[in-house]
């Protein structure tokens, strides 16, 4: 919530390692942490994720922060809506650093790995 970056509005961002999240936990590579960031282990039970290459990601990323900030918002609210309506509960972004990046769309079971309780 205290990122800057529309992309946050899809859900929970994870990924296999930490190194992987410390990127999105700072507002520039060799920047202080943003206020509230963490990282924690989890496990995800995601089913049936949207498959989404990098680089496309990316340059998608990188459109939205060019957006007035309420523009962005509704495209990013509008693409996860239509994503949910099709039975997507999540995304999958293939490639880059870390082969394993996900967004995990709120509602979808995602829970500490020392408790049976939910984190969602």
């Amino acid at each position: 919530k205290n990122t800057k970056d529309p992309t946050s509005r899809l859900g929970f961002f994870t990924a296999a390692t930490p190194e992987a999240t410390d990127e999105f936990m700072r507002s520039s590579r060799n920047s202080p942490y943003l206020p509230g960031a963490n990282t924690m282990p989890i496990h995800v039970s995601i089913k049936n994720p949207y498959e989404m290459d990098w680089s496309d990601f990316a340059l998608q990323s990188r459109n939205l922060l060019r957006m007035a900030k309420t523009k962005a918002n509704k495209a990013v609210d509008e693409f996860k809506q239509k994503l949910i309506d099709e039975g997507y509960d999540g995304i999958k972004i293939k490639g880059g650093w870390d082969p394993n990046k996900y967004y995990l769309f709120p509602g979808h079971i995602a829970r500490l790995p020392f408790s049976s309780l939910p984190c969602t």
